[in-house]
C-alpha cells in the first residue's frame, strides 16, 4: 500500500529509503501492471523512476502525457478522453459547476472544463486551432 499510495506520515511502512527503494525492486513490475493505467503511477514510481516530481493527482496525467512516458495504448486511451471532454465544452448550452452557487458559462467554464479533465495546453490549442 505504501508503494502505491505513499508512506503515511503517522506509520511509515518502511524503516528507511533502501528498504522502501528493495521492495519496489521486487514489486514495480507486478505494481506498475496492476496501477500504471489510465495516466496514473504508484507513488513510489514517483519516488523512485520519474526524473521528476509528482504534479499532483489533478495534473498526473497530463505531466505523464507530455512527458512521453505513457504506452501508446494508455496515451491514445487519454486523448480520447479528452478529446470527448473538449467537445462536451464547445456545445453552446455547456455549463461547469464548481460546487453550490458556483456556475460558469462560455470561455470560463471551458478552461474550468479543460483543468478538471487535465487536458493537456498544447491538445487545447490544436482543437481551438481546427
Amino acid at each position: 500500500m505504501a508503494l502505491w499510495m505513499g508512506e503515511a506520515p503517522h506509520k511509515p511502512a518502511f524503516h528507511n529509503e533502501n528498504e522502501a527503494r528493495e521492495a519496489w525492486s521486487c514489486h514495480g513490475d507486478r505494481l506498475l501492471a496492476a496501477l500504471g493505467k489510465h495516466g496514473r503511477r504508484p507513488m513510489a514510481w514517483w519516488h523512485f523512476e520519474a526524473g521528476f516530481s509528482w504534479p499532483g493527482y489533478r495534473r498526473e496525467q497530463s505531466v505523464l502525457f507530455e512527458a512521453g512516458v505513457l504506452a501508446e495504448e494508455e496515451a491514445a486511451e487519454l486523448v480520447a478522453f479528452w478529446r470527448q471532454q473538449f467537445e462536451r465544452a464547445q456545445r453552446p448550452d455547456f455549463f461547469f459547476c464548481e460546487g453550490p452557487g458556483r456556475f460558469f458559462s462560455g470561455a470560463a467554464a471551458r478552461r474550468r472544463q479543460y483543468a478538471w479533465a487535465d487536458i493537456p495546453d498544447r491538445l487545447v490549442k490544436e482543437w481551438e486551432a481546427a
